[in-house]
């Protein structure tokens, strides 16, 4: 399996040849911000509200979040103007 390593507040973190961590206790929001600075992405507040479901959908049942209990999650959550925004930002680019 092919590794790379990334720098995050001077430590070296280990991660998968697609650039995803490998331990999965390295998480940390610097880690988010050293990776979309590589990726030259820049993330909003609905980015952040996805990223916090999945990493506490993981915490309480130890897999990742179905795409089906997330759209049913942010369907309760969001209003339907948030959602189309969402969407339009997804196809947007």
């Amino acid at each position: 399996m092919q590794t790379q390593t990334t720098l995050v507040n001077g430590v070296k973190v280990l991660l998968d040849g697609e650039g995803y961590l490998l331990v999965i206790d390295e998480w940390s929001k610097n880690f988010v911000h050293v990776r979309t600075d590589y990726e030259e992405l820049e993330l909003a507040d609905v980015h952040w509200q996805i990223i916090y479901y999945i990493r506490d959908y993981y915490e309480k049942n130890s897999v990742q979040a179905s795409v089906r209990d997330m759209i049913m999650h942010f369907k309760e959550t969001w209003t339907m103007e948030k959602t189309i925004l969402v969407i339009c930002m997804k196809y947007s680019r």
